[in-house]
Parts: C-alpha cells; sequence; structure tokens
C-alpha cells in the first residue's frame, strides 16, 4: 500500500515537469481531442448513406458471435444475403471490431475512429521526425495539418476504410526504413493487419506505392540488397500465414462480381479546386461546402484535399526559397541542387500524384497506365490520389523549413503560416461530425434474434411485424440506407447499399429473384409450402407442408450445403435467379459452409 502511495505521489510530482517537456505533443493530443469530441457526444447517431452501411455490417458481425454464436461467414439482412467475413470493407479481426463488440456498431465505429486519427497523427509524426529528421514542433504542426487536412473531412466519418489512408505515413515509414528480417516481420505485419481490416482503396494504393519505394531501393542500394531481399521475403511469408486466408474469401467474392463502373476524368479545374478551395461541414460556414460544383464529376468530397491556405502558402514559400537560392548561386547551381536533392524529390513525388489525380487525360498519362494493372482497373475516382500529393507536399513543407537558417525570414514566415493553417484547418471544421452523424437510428425493446426474421424492400414498407409489434414511424419511412434500422428488427432490406450486390440496379424487379413487386410479394418462402423451423445467419431449418419446389426469397449461394449437398457452380450470391430447393425431404437444413473452406479441405 505504502509503495502503490509513493508511486502516485512521485507521478504527480513528476507531471509538471514531463508536460512541461512534451508541452508540444500534450497541446497537439488536446487538439486532437477536441477535433474528435462529437465522436463522444452523438451516442449511436449517423449518417445515412455510407456510415449506416458500415455499421450494419459491423453490428452484423458482432450480433452473429454474441447473440447466435455464429462465425460471421454471411450477412443476410442486406441484399437477399451476401458474403460478410470475405467483403473487402469490413474487418472482424481488427481495431474496430474490439470497440464494435464493447459499444455496438455505431458508437464502437466512432471509438474506433478516434482511436486512427490519434494513429494518424502519431504516423506522420513518425515519418518527419524519425525519417526526415525534422524537429518536434514542426513535425506537430505539420502532423496535425495532415489530420485536420479536407481528404478526411470529406471521407470520414462516412467511408469508414479511408481512415487508413490516414496511416499511410506509417507505411511509407517502413518501406524507406526495413531491412533485415526483424523489420521485416514488422513490415508484413502491418500490411496483415491493414488487409485484416480492410482490402480497399487504402490498401491497394499503399501496397503499390511501398512496392515501388522497395524496387527503388533494390536498384540504388546495392549495398544492403541482401538484407532487403530477407527483409521482403519475411514480410511477404508473416502476410501469408497472418491474412492469406482474408484473401482468399475476398477474392472469391470480389472476383464474382467483378465491377463496371464509369470512371469520369475530372475537370482540371476541379483539381485545382480541389487542393486551393477551403472546404468546411460545420454548420456556421456551410457557404464553403460545395456539393453540386459543375467541375466535379464525383461531387466536390471526392476532389477536396486541401491542407489549408496557408500551409499551401508555406509550400508556395518554399519553391520561392529554392528558386531565390538557386539565382544568387548561379555559379554553383549544381550544388544547390544536390543541398535540396532530397526536398525537391519529394516535390516531384507530389506533383506525380498530383498528375496521377487528374485521371485518364491522355492515354499515356500515368493514371491511363494504373488502370492497365488487375484490380486498379476495376477502381474508380482518380482525386483520390490528392492524398498522397498532400503527404509529399507536407514532408516538403518540413524538410525546407528545418534546412532554412535559425533566425532567417523564411523560418520564421514558414513556422508562423503552419500555426495559422492549424488554426485555420480547426476553425474551418472543428465539431463537422455532428452535422454528419444527424441520423438517430430506431432502438429494438428486444435482441435481435427475438424477432422473427422477414424480408421487406426498404425499412418502413412493413410497420407490422410479424409477432405483432407495431413500429414507429419517424417521419422517415420508407426510407433507403436504414439497413442498420431494419437489422434491429431482424429485418432484411432487399433494395440496400451494397457495393457488390445491388437488386434495386436490376430494371425487371421482376418475381424471379429476391425482390418486394409488391409488400405482399416480399413473404421468405414464396411458395407457401414451407415454414420456417428455425433461423439464424449461418442455419436455417425450413418443414415441408406440402409437395413441390420450394421458392424462398433470398439469395442462393456456393455458401450453403443444403442437406448435406453444394452446389459449386454458382457464384457466392445469386442476385437475380430464383432459390429455388428441390429436394423432398420432410425437413430442409441450409448450413452457410464458405466453399473456400471445402477448397481448402479437399487440397489437404
Amino acid at each position: 500500500m505504502n509503495s502503490l502511495s509513493t508511486r502516485i505521489q512521485t507521478i504527480i510530482k513528476n507531471t509538471p515537469a514531463f508536460l512541461k517537456r512534451h508541452k508540444y505533443q500534450v497541446t497537439a493530443c488536446s487538439l486532437l481531442l477536441i477535433w474528435c469530441y462529437p465522436y463522444f457526444f452523438t451516442g449511436n447517431r449517423m449518417e445515412l448513406g455510407d456510415f449506416s452501411f458500415f455499421s450494419q455490417a459491423y453490428e452484423a458481425m458482432r450480433v452473429s458471435v454474441t447473440e447466435f454464436h455464429q462465425f460471421p461467414w454471411f450477412n443476410p439482412w442486406v441484399s437477399g444475403g451476401v458474403p460478410l467475413y470475405g467483403n473487402p470493407q469490413m474487418g472482424l479481426f481488427s481495431v474496430q471490431m474490439l470497440f464494435v463488440f464493447i459499444f455496438g456498431a455505431p458508437f464502437g465505429l466512432k471509438m474506433a475512429l478516434v482511436f486512427y486519427t490519434f494513429a494518424g497523427y502519431t504516423s506522420m509524426n513518425l515519418l518527419l521526425r524519425k525519417y526526415f529528421k525534422i524537429g518536434t514542433l514542426l513535425a506537430v504542426l505539420l502532423s496535425l495539418i495532415w489530420v485536420f487536412s479536407s481528404f478526411f473531412v470529406a471521407h470520414l466519418p462516412a467511408h469508414f476504410t479511408f481512415v487508413w489512408y490516414m496511416l499511410a505515413p506509417l507505411y511509407i515509414y517502413l518501406a524507406l526504413t526495413v531491412r533485415g528480417w526483424k523489420d521485416g516481420l514488422l513490415f508484413g505485419g502491418a500490411f496483415a493487419i491493414m488487409a485484416l481490416s480492410q482490402i480497399h482503396n487504402a490498401f491497394m494504393h499503399l501496397l503499390l506505392i511501398c512496392g515501388i519505394i522497395l524496387v527503388v531501393r533494390l536498384a540504388v542500394q546495392r549495398a544492403s540488397r541482401r538484407a532487403l531481399l530477407i527483409a521482403m521475403a519475411a514480410a511477404a511469408a508473416v502476410f501469408i500465414v497472418v491474412a492469406g486466408h482474408r484473401f482468399l474469401f475476398t477474392y472469391e467474392n470480389v472476383s464474382d462480381f467483378p465491377r463496371e463502373v464509369a470512371d469520369v476524368v475530372p475537370h482540371p479545374l476541379s483539381a485545382l479546386l480541389g487542393v486551393l478551395l477551403p472546404l468546411s461541414h460545420a454548420r456556421p460556414l456551410q457557404f464553403l461546402n460545395y456539393p453540386q460544383h459543375p467541375f466535379v464529376p464525383h461531387g466536390f468530397h471526392e476532389a477536396t484535399a486541401t491542407i489549408g491556405i496557408f500551409a499551401l502558402t508555406a509550400a508556395l514559400f518554399a519553391c520561392i526559397f529554392i528558386a531565390y537560392n538557386l539565382y544568387t548561386a548561379r555559379s554553383k547551381w549544381r550544388t544547390t541542387l544536390l543541398q535540396y536533392r532530397l526536398p525537391l524529390t519529394v516535390l516531384a513525388v507530389a506533383l506525380f500524384c498530383f498528375v496521377m489525380a487528374l485521371g485518364a487525360f491522355l492515354p499515356i498519362a500515368p493514371y491511363s497506365i494504373l488502370k492497365h494493372l488487375p484490380v486498379f482497373g476495376e477502381m474508380r475516382v482518380s482525386t483520390r490520389w490528392f492524398i498522397f500529393f498532400d503527404l509529399a507536399l507536407i514532408a516538403f513543407i518540413g524538410l525546407m523549413i528545418q534546412k532554412a537558417p535559425k533566425k532567417s525570414f523564411f523560418k520564421f514566415t514558414g513556422y508562423s503560416l503552419l500555426i495559422l493553417g492549424v488554426v485555420e484547418l480547426m476553425a474551418l471544421n472543428v465539431g463537422y461530425q455532428s452535422n454528419v452523424l444527424a441520423h438517430e437510428p430506431a432502438n429494438a425493446p428486444k435482441k435481435i434474434g427475438a424477432y422473427t426474421f422477414e424480408q421487406t424492400s426498404y425499412y418502413g414498407e412493413v410497420k407490422k411485424l410479424p409477432d405483432g409489434e407495431v413500429l414507429r414511424d419517424d417521419g422517415n419511412m420508407p426510407a433507403p440506407y436504414r439497413e442498420y434500422d431494419a437489422m434491429q428488427y431482424n429485418m432484411g432490406i432487399l433494395y440496400a447499399n451494397d457495393a457488390l450486390v445491388q437488386l434495386a440496379l436490376d430494371p425487371r424487379r421482376s418475381p424471379g429473384h429476391p425482390t418486394c413487386p409488391w409488400e405482399e410479394g416480399c413473404s421468405f418462402v414464396r411458395t407457401a409450402n414451407a415454414k420456417v423451423k428455425s433461423w439464424s445467419p449461418n442455419k436455417i431449418v425450413l418443414e415441408r407442408t406440402a409437395p413441390g419446389d420450394i421458392r424462398l426469397n433470398m439469395n442462393n449461394s456456393n455458401y450453403f450445403v443444403i442437406n448435406g449437398k453444394r452446389n459449386g457452380g454458382i457464384k457466392v450470391a445469386e442476385p437475380f435467379t430464383d432459390f429455388t430447393i428441390t429436394n423432398t425431404d420432410k425437413t430442409i437444413t441450409i448450413l452457410v459452409k464458405p466453399s473456400v473452406i471445402t477448397a481448402v479441405k479437399d487440397l489437404k
């Protein structure tokens, strides 16, 4: 007891000195907490769209495990039933899932966003301080500008997978410094953690960028080539062991639904506007939101990636500073270029990423060439490359201010502009998440498993549940994007917001696939010759009440084993064909067992 009391007294005594010694980092953490405060005080409120999509999927994983005690292979609550663990945007073995298990999906995802915001700040701080050797205050200012940039304001909290762009500096740092098998294990482990969380845009972009860095290092660093190859082998090994299975399930899912999406070339003006115009999602400053800008094909939220007017001015001053030094030392311009070789290389990378973000404006444009690669050909929205322009530009600003002579006008101006830049970005958007997270979801009085499963087209089309309970009309019913609300009452939404299976896009709306041509046609057993004996995400037991084929209002899948038999000739989900059971047994049992597991067992 005395020992504990002594320790507490020591901590209290040393706290002022600790805070003084780390005053910049403590101040940064305080600003980050202020930035994140809406996540703590909005409860389960959500945005109807991407955030509700992620909330439903993560809640489906939580409920599958905690209520039904099953592995979350399948999501029966959206689009007639789709793979869940194989969804490239979701991650069961992830940081966010820990929070979801504790708090439920909406609030759990918000707590994960707080974690990733601090991790993103730390990630940039690590790259700037450890690799580029930039001073503490300068690194703190630039790291805050990174986290507060309009790219993250426009995409978060709605599109959850974009939090991994915040951690891009960490992966680039690892790629730049990896050497030897221990570093390789860390590097591969970092990518495995990301793959278990999501295999989406951020993963593919960082895989490409880090791969290019490693190839360049192999070509340039001949003395350490052997150590680098060992590191790469170790990274590949740990990735395959930890996350290889995730690739198998994701590949099976995505390959069954190749995306044929239009990738519109953005107007060149949109690129300039995206990096120059200030953006605000805070209510008093809505005039700085540009949702209908004519030059932005995907909406301004996809083009915006500004680090703020003051930080951009600092970048301009840095360019002028280099030009001035080259001019004043014309006779020794080669020496001057060598002196600024690293910042100029980083600036060149920033400009390349800017050109990449312009899209396929020419057949020989970098983005046009990228589209010929596997996977990248099915990705869209070139302006997402702006975040790497921001990253490189931030590093360039830091390098130039760091290299400037002490007490010089440029150094003083640079620091002043960055301080104003942090103030600018916070003033524009602090608290903006409260505006985005505006929808209060349904709060069912019973657990999900206590309700009888039924299908509906949109939440609110059916107001009287099978057990007689009547849904309260909140004025926004029926409505799309309310999959999470519907799931609280064990309702499946057929015309749901799913990236791969979208029944609402089928122009037929015919009874030949999961559909609600009229709400009475939404019965789970379409042929009225069987009743549901028991239902859970991974197991459905039907009891036949009359002869004939049984047709179900859900997608068939090669995940399903029906009375011991699997149809391996179909997709992971068959959205536009009848799910017909011809088995004449009295009891029909549908088990969810992904075919990938069967294939692996067959190989053994």
